[in-house]
């Protein structure tokens, strides 16, 4: 198929380029046909995007073979239907130029890294592990490349999928977002270099609560270095993705405390531990700068760890980020040992050499030292025409089941008689710490004065720790020399006090910082999970945290030192308390009662001054005494008991004549100061004959109620029984119908005579 650049013109009328004359085809059916299989899969629900990688080759200077590669997940039940054709869109700011370019699938296959005894157990063939499809799109073997029109510094390729996987579990509502990533090509000034190429796939599976270890394993060939940042992920039209409260860029998964997600910006290794099975999208940000600091090509990758329930252990590798220079017709002979933590699991290791001459290809032994240990030697004479970049290709696999544990590791090897430094300026702060010093060429080096320690056997990594600005000599055995000045910054000093809060209070945490008048940039970071914080704006915290936790504080100075450090913030319960009894009436004024606080605390201090756990108090009117509880570290908690003073009412007649003279002819309360009233009178068959609600109001002694005896008809001499319920105020300023001293119920017998 020969391959096509496509402008749109209006909604429904493209333009078509042929790649070899450029004749302008008007088309409308095709074109639509070619975008749909795009589409139409992507709209389908049985493809969902875990990770994608978009990378190129040169072949001449606006020439280039691409290379996009989509790992879908599989969708229990559900036929995996992936993209037959994928669109490409590519663009330059600068130039004002953009259009379209068409990717065909070549390959697709399953690359669930399970164990061969359960190879078919994943939900791609109806099993019940998480699995992953990875197809290929490229135009290699095309002989009608993808060729940018113009030479331009920002030539940004891109490639959206509609769907993501809806299993994401740090991305706001994945399921209604789309995958994208680009990548960037520089092709000013007759440049043709190769993007960096990844050896180790961006979904890879670990275990829950193990230490895990994510190597990009990237191949660059280019004389140029490369830095790994971690990025928001992207949506369609370069839009950007929300994460979940507690989750962020530097913070993208959910780790435990001890091991929290850190990302190596110079070897791209992320090294964690991971709480609970997850799915967690990374984006990673991976750029090429050649020594004077030139962008020279970026690519995005969109990486998901997936955090399963096993038990498989990491692969250990020494030195974990190998990278060698040698002198052309010098012998470079090195080992690399590869462990297994797990002593029952077998190690299996490919080797690949790229970009080797094959006509002096070197040589690799493998040393199998037990099931679960494997040494790797390399030894190499180069020639003087081997000048150039190579990588050394370790595939690592074990045998680990259900999920087998791989890991990728490329080892950069220079042949050169140069010195390769990035930058030969380099500022050091002055705050205590050593820094680590990297370069490149033909090793190994010598270096003066002596750094503090050598990191790495032939001097390319090294660990300083001048204290004034201090030029270093490096020189190697090709006779080359170079000088490093680093120069040493007076920096800052960060403490943050440990702090103690009562549960429920809110927290003012201040970093100090020396001298205080400078200019600083702040960022706190938690993996709490009951408190997550992520605030790079935030020069002081002022929250109420509700369990124990470490926040870490990373400052940054206006010259650009930096300085972490953790502060724990512990919060206290407050301390149990309980008043024994929770509410007294004393009957009399005076009385002396026993209240007795329990609970766990170290102290406690009455409302009247006492300090014992068990106090006497006379009552002399209705109050309320508290307590509070103290801890050791000052938290409170405090608690009352209300005192009443019982008022007793007078006593009630026992006796009435309704005779009509004026005397004693009413059944009725003696005084009016009362509340919530109520007076029921019943005959001695309990039939009720006279209610009221007015204390003002007695008892006539007539029937006032229908029933087997008419209302109005006088009631017949003999004994009735009352009830008054009612609240008094008798000399403490208070009628309140709630306050148990002021309820009353009086029952008993009344004589009727006349």
């Amino acid at each position: 198929m020969p391959s096509i650049f496509i402008n749109k013109i209006n909604e429904n009328k493209y333009l078509l380029y042929n790649n070899n004359n450029m004749k302008k085809l008007f088309f409308y059916f095709l074109l639509i046909n070619i975008v749909n299989i795009h589409f139409t899969n992507a709209q389908t629900t049985c493809v969902t995007t875990m990770g994608a990688d978009l990378t190129y080759q040169c072949v001449s200077q606006n020439e280039y073979i691409l290379n996009l590669d989509i790992y879908y997940h599989c969708i229990d039940g559900e036929e995996i239907c992936p993209l037959t054709a994928a669109q490409i869109l590519y663009r330059s700011e600068s130039l004002g130029l953009e259009g379209s370019y068409i990717l065909i699938q070549t390959s697709g296959e399953e690359i669930t890294p399970l164990c061969p005894e359960q190879a078919d157990e994943s939900n791609c063939n109806g099993g019940i592990y998480p699995g992953v499809m990875k197809y290929t799109y490229t135009n290699a073997g095309n002989p009608f490349l993808f060729t940018l029109p113009a030479p331009a510094a920002d030539w940004e390729i891109s490639f959206t999928e509609l769907y993501r996987n809806p299993e994401i579990s740090n991305l706001q509502n994945p399921e209604e977002e789309s995958l994208y990533i680009e990548a960037i090509i520089n092709n000013e000034n007759n440049n043709c270099s190769d993007s960096p190429q990844f050896a180790m796939s961006p979904v890879p599976y670990y275990c829950e609560g193990i230490i895990a270890d994510f190597s990009q394993g990237a191949i660059n060939n280019n004389n140029t270095t490369l830095t790994y940042t971690s990025i928001q992920p992207l949506s369609y039209d370069n839009t950007v993705i929300d994460y979940l409260d507690g989750y962020s860029a530097n913070n993208p998964l959910d780790t435990y405390e001890d091991e929290p997600f850190i990302l190596n910006p110079y070897t791209g290794e992320m090294i964690f531990r991971p709480r609970g099975k997850q799915s967690a999208v990374i984006a990673i940000l991976v750029e090429e700068h050649d020594a004077d600091g030139t962008l020279k090509s970026s690519i995005m990758r969109n990486v998901q760890i997936v955090v399963e329930d096993c038990n498989n252990g990491q692969v250990n590798i020494t030195p974990s980020a190998p990278q060698y220079g040698i002198c052309p017709e010098q012998i470079l002979d090195f080992t690399i040992e590869v462990q297994d933590a797990d002593e029952l699991n077998t190690i299996s290791i490919t080797e690949a050499l790229v970009g080797f001459p094959s006509d002096n290809l070197p040589t690799v032994t493998q040393t199998i030292n037990s099931n679960n240990y494997v040494s790797v030697n390399f030894n190499w004479q180069p020639t003087s025409d081997d000048a150039g970049n190579y990588t050394l290709v370790l595939d690592i696999l074990d045998d680990s089941c259900p999920f087998m544990y791989r890991k990728v590791i490329t080892a950069p090897i220079w042949v050169t008689d140069a010195i390769i430094i990035e930058n030969e300026n380099i500022q050091y702060c002055n705050n205590g710490e050593p820094m680590e010093l990297s370069i490149g060429g033909g090793g190994p080096f010598i270096w003066s004065p002596a750094p503090e320690s050598l990191m790495t056997d032939n001097a390319s990594k090294v660990s300083i720790q001048p204290i004034e600005t201090t030029t270093y000599t490096i020189s190697n055995n090709c006779g080359t020399t170079q000088t490093l000045t680093v120069e040493v910054l007076d920096g800052f000093h960060l403490t943050v006090e440990e702090q103690i809060v009562c549960q429920g209070e809110s927290i003012n945490v201040q970093p100090l910082l020396e001298p205080a008048d400078g200019l600083y940039s702040f960022d706190w970071q938690s993996n709490n999970a009951a408190n997550p914080l992520n605030c790079t704006i935030c020069s002081e915290l002022n929250f109420v945290p509700t369990e124990t936790g470490t926040y870490t504080l990373n400052v940054i100075d206006e010259f650009g030192c930096h300085e972490e450090t953790t502060v724990m913030i512990t919060v206290e319960e407050l301390p149990t308390l309980e008043l024994i009894p929770t509410k007294t009436i004393a009957s009399q004024k005076g009385e002396e009662i026993n209240i007795e606080a329990i609970g766990d605390f170290e102290a406690i201090v009455w409302s009247n001054g006492a300090t014992n756990t068990n106090i006497d108090f006379n009552i002399d009117e209705n109050t309320t005494l508290s307590a509070t509880a103290i801890t050791t570290n000052g938290c409170e908690t405090t608690q009352s008991v209300d005192l009443f003073l019982r008022c007793e009412p007078p006593p009630m007649p026992t006796a009435f004549s309704p005779n009509g003279d004026g005397n004693n002819d009413e059944f009725r309360l003696t005084y009016t100061d009362v509340t919530c009233f109520e007076m029921q009178i019943f005959d001695r068959w309990g039939h009720n004959v006279f209610t009221s609600n007015d204390p003002q109001k007695g008892w006539d002694g007539y029937y006032h109620r229908n029933g087997y005896q008419q209302a109005g008809r006088p009631a017949d001499i003999g004994t009735y029984s009352y009830i008054i319920s009612m609240a008094l105020d008798c000399g403490n300023n208070s009628s309140d119908c709630n306050n148990p001293a002021n309820q009353h119920t009086l029952k008993g017998y009344i004589t009727l005579i006349r």
